[in-house]
């Protein structure tokens, strides 16, 4: 399994090295100066090394004036991934590519301008860099566009869209944001129109080159031909273009069409169905020809195959299926193309050990793919009996999304299982003395809701205990979807939690029952004196005593855990199913 911390995710395209389309492409490279250039962009190691190559005569945002349009597309392509790979290193923006900042500018300028700090000149380059790049795109895009209309000049061809929207997408935060002081057509708004334009264009050029490829394959499909890797080769879009196409697709703000994901979902599910029918004569599949990826410098350049293609291949496979899921939800495929890639799952998970199986069982979930349960049932195991470097790797929230999309899926976990999955969540994957990271919102969000969805497994004693405290110690900082997934396993499980913190997680989640902190304080005063006062009792007289008189009184069993249990549901609006008890089994 590949690492997806943080919400189960895929790496979506993110090691493919500063190619920029320069390895093998569906277009033409250009003039031998435009791949001279780009062999330089390869060797850049800050953004300030990258403006004076590309933008010599701009040293400085204020500088930016000169004409655009002097780059190609291949050198438009690298330039953005060699931007996002310095963003990644640290050579750039601060923490991720920084902050938004100075509405309307291009680049954000990083974390720095929003604390009201002086910008590093290496952020400035950055900030500048962006700007004029996105400049350039802007004028690039429209010059192509005319072009293609004219059948004349060059245009992008798909690895390089690819290439400037992964780029883009991973360097999002300093793209430019609205300004709500910005007029149309005035300087200030200027890059907001940039960006849509860019953005809209090379939209329109991904289509353009996808929908003959999608269009092809389903005649294919229709017509069920025998499958042959070398007939479908010369029109199958490469799986490295779909991950940073379907990457770009999440993680810019645009109103992407419905045509071209329709388009991308029918070129990646043909993409899917050559890889596995050529695994059945090239067992390393129809990359395994392709220029793998490489550092920087290197691209797709670098050669090789063989059996760790293959496996690369299907690992992005895998996550490509988890990819499309948080791309398009259940009602993103038509049933047809749904029917298809659920047989590309099961073709995936026949392997003597499934790629990924926690991102097969993720995508097919969201996609609500109809995989037979044996099909569920093996990528289950797989993701059960994976090692615990595989796990770790993983990350968290994955390793539970496996087991709450397997559950959502129709499968039910035995007593045994249940037992191994309480140990990998709460124990292995769970913070300890000396080892792991405190929970995370979103990390026990899931784990919680995934194990209550076992029907065999409710905590018990002090796994129960600790459960409680941890919730209450994420809620100050867990989001609306966090706090529903919360909401949904301590209502499943009748977990009692103090006053504020029922009252917090029910705003949170969506309840409007926030009372304000002095009226929490005083009920949790008030649950706490109806405890001592019955702790007290008990000591002083009899059980039996003890019974007649509370029940007389009215007192205890207004505040008592049986009844208080009942309350913290009836708020939360959940209610327990009836199940065997199992929390018995290990320690957290």
């Amino acid at each position: 399994m590949g690492s997806r911390e943080g919400g189960g995710r895929g790496r979506g395209g993110a090691g493919r090295g500063t190619a920029g389309g320069s390895g093998r492409s569906g277009g033409s490279t250009g003039r031998a100066a435009d791949r001279d250039l780009n062999r330089q962009l390869q060797t850049v190691t800050s953004s300030q090394q990258l403006a004076d190559l590309l933008w010599p005569e701009s040293s400085a945002p204020s500088a930016g004036t000169a004409a655009p349009g002097r780059l190609s597309p291949i050198n438009i392509a690298t330039a953005w991934v060699k931007l996002a790979h310095l963003g990644q290193s640290g050579s750039g923006s601060s923490s991720g590519g920084g902050g938004r900042g100075g509405g309307g500018r291009g680049g954000g300028g990083g974390r720095g301008v929003e604390r009201g700090e002086e910008r590093t000149e290496e952020e400035v380059a950055r900030s500048t860099a962006v700007q004029l790049l996105l400049r350039d795109t802007a004028a690039a895009s429209e010059a192509a566009a005319a072009a293609a209309a004219a059948a004349a000049g060059p245009s992008m061809d798909l690895r390089q869209v690819a290439n400037t929207l992964w780029g883009m997408a991973k360097v999002k935060d300093e793209l430019p944001s609205p300004s709500p002081g910005a007029k149309a057509g005035t300087a200030a708004a200027e890059p907001i129109r940039q960006l849509r334009d860019a953005l809209q264009r090379l939209q329109q050029r991904a289509l353009d080159l996808l929908q003959p490829m999608a269009a092809a394959a389903a005649a294919a499909a229709a017509a069920a031909p025998s499958h042959s890797s070398s007939s479908q080769a010369a029109a199958v879009l490469d799986l490295r273009d779909a991950a940073q196409l379907w990457y770009a697709l999440g993680g810019l703000r645009h109103p992407w069409s419905g045509a071209l994901t329709e388009a991308l979902a029918g070129a990646t599910v043909a993409a899917l169905e050559a890889l596995l029918a050529a695994a059945e004569t090239e067992p390393a599949g129809p990359v395994a020809a392709a220029p793998r990826s490489g550092g920087a410098g290197g691209g797709r350049g670098g050669g090789g195959g063989g059996r760790g293609v293959a496996v690369e291949s299907r690992t992005a496979a895998a996550q490509l299926v988890f990819r499309m899921g948080t791309q398009l939800g259940g009602g993103g495929l038509q049933a047809p193309l749904r029917a298809r890639l659920a047989a590309v799952v099961e073709g995936l998970a026949a392997a003597a050990a499934p790629p990924n199986p926690d991102c097969l069982l993720t995508g097919a979930h969201l996609l609500r793919l109809p995989l037979p349960p044996a099909v569920v049932r093996r990528l289950h195991d797989a993701a059960l009996g994976c090692s615990g470097g595989e796990a770790v790797r993983a990350g968290r929230v994955a390793m539970a999304r496996a087991l709450h999309s397997a559950v959502q899926l129709g499968l039910q976990p035995a007593s045994g299982e249940a037992a191994r999955w309480e140990a990998r969540l709460l124990g292995e994957l769970g913070p300890a003395p000396g080892r792991g990271a405190a929970w995370r919102s979103e990390e026990l969000s899931w784990t919680l809701l995934a194990l209550s969805g076992v029907r065999v497994y409710a905590p018990e004693g002090e796994s129960r205990e600790r459960i409680a405290g941890a919730v209450c110690g994420v809620l100050r900082k867990a989001r609306a979807n966090d706090a529903t997934r919360l909401r949904a396993a301590v209502g499943a499980w009748g977990l009692r939690l103090p006053a504020r913190e029922r009252a917090l997680l029910a705003q949170k989640a969506g309840e409007d029952v926030w009372m304000g902190d002095d009226a929490l304080e005083q009920q949790d005063r008030e649950e706490e004196e109806a405890r001592g006062r019955g702790q007290a009792e008990w000591q002083g007289r009899g059980q039996g005593e003890w019974q007649g008189r509370g029940q007389g009184r009215g007192e205890w069993q207004g505040r008592g855990r049986g009844q208080e249990r009942g309350q913290g549901r009836e708020r939360l609006g959940a209610r327990r199913d009836e199940r065997p008890s199992g929390g018995r089994w290990g320690s957290w």
